[in-house]
């Protein structure tokens, strides 16, 4: 199954973020040069019909979907339908974004006592976000399909650390002008409050559309942000062993994808 000239996807964002994703999203589409879409294609269907036709031939049409990452049998159909396209990959730490999907899983069941280690044990939801940080056997998987120059990684690390370098070095792989700037690349990172989560539903609507809504998502940003810091000082011993793992198991990772993750471990 080809794509045709007027469907042509230049990039796919495939993950593997947990938070920051709507930023990056958003300073992807306000490039000049790029149209950004999210899609369900690879996941729910193939039905090409379904792509986005580009507004502007000079334009690189991307599209955006965090989940392709691990799914064996993604990158061959992505080779298939558009063997010149080009990844993009956002890794994030392995231990990091375990907590972070159980913080959102609890966002999501506001009145669910479920504590992390039942969560990774017990729970299907628990048991794919320790799959999610296998990073390597990921990578491999598409390094079979994709060729690696086709391929760039980049590290949430560097987005929190430095935003403006972080989404330069992303418009530079893609091959447009690097020193565009974003408009939100001065605002705090989403750590992952969304509109449509059941908690936030909660919120009466006036809130959620009116000035104190900035209000609220700062104060729930510092909410989560300390609840966070607790829940990976609480389970700390669990967590410890969890880092091991993940060590373990994404060993090779660092020259596969020529970025230093070793200050994850």
């Amino acid at each position: 199954m080809k794509a045709n000239r007027s469907n042509k996807v230049d990039f796919i964002h495939v993950g593997v973020m947990r938070g920051a994703s709507t930023w990056l999203e958003q300073a992807l589409k306000e490039h000049p040069a790029i149209e950004i879409h999210k899609t369900r294609l690879f996941v729910d269907h193939q039905d090409m019909s379904q792509v986005p036709l580009k507004t502007c031939q000079s334009k690189l049409l991307g599209l955006v979907n965090e989940k392709l990452l691990n799914l064996p049998e993604v990158p061959k159909l992505i080779y298939q339908t558009f063997p010149q396209v080009k990844v993009i990959v956002v890794l994030r730490n392995p231990v990091s974004r375990l907590v972070s999907g159980y913080c959102l899983y609890k966002s999501n069941h506001i009145t669910s006592k479920i504590d992390l280690e039942e969560f990774v044990k017990n729970y299907s939801k628990g048991k794919l976000n320790i799959q999610i940080g296998l990073y390597k056997k990921d990578v491999e998987n598409y390094l079979q399909y994709i060729p690696r120059e086709n391929m760039g990684f980049f590290l949430f690390d560097e987005l929190k650390n430095d935003s403006r370098n972080f989404i330069a070095s992303i418009y530079k792989y893609l091959g447009v002008n690097a020193n565009f700037i974003p408009s939100m690349i001065s605002q705090r990172i989403n750590i992952g409050v969304h509109l449509d989560s059941n908690w936030v539903k909660k919120i009466p609507f006036i809130i959620k559309h009116s000035f104190l809504s900035g209000l609220f998502y700062r104060f729930i940003e510092r909410f989560l942000k300390s609840e966070t810091e607790k829940l990976i000082h609480h389970y700390k011993d669990f967590l410890d062993d969890h880092k091991s793992f993940y060590k373990n198991e994404n060993k090779g990772l660092d020259e596969l994808i020529g970025v230093d993750t070793s200050h994850w471990y």
